[in-house]
């Protein structure tokens, strides 16, 4: 004898392959959502946006690398 109060184990199935293609409808809208927003950016020159370091004259790298590598002794006072 089954019981009628629970869900048949082909019912149970049934409701959790409903659930999932809910789900990847949802998700589907949601990646096609994302991908006209990335479309957008690209379009618009904003996917490297302040990623770039600013470029520096030599003499700056120089005097950069010498505080580098001259930090912690007595010429570092020096270089300031």
């Amino acid at each position: 004898m089954e019981n009628n109060e629970q869900p048949s184990l082909i019912d149970s199935a049934n409701q959790a392959a409903k659930r999932l293609e809910d789900a990847n409808k949802i998700m589907e809208a949601l990646i096609k959502k994302q991908e006209g927003i990335e479309a957008r950016r690209l379009l618009g020159g904003q996917t490297e946006a302040g990623t770039k370091e600013p470029e520096i004259s030599k003499e700056e790298k120089t005097k950069t690398d010498m505080k580098a590598y001259f930090k912690g002794t007595a010429i570092e006072k020096a270089l300031q």
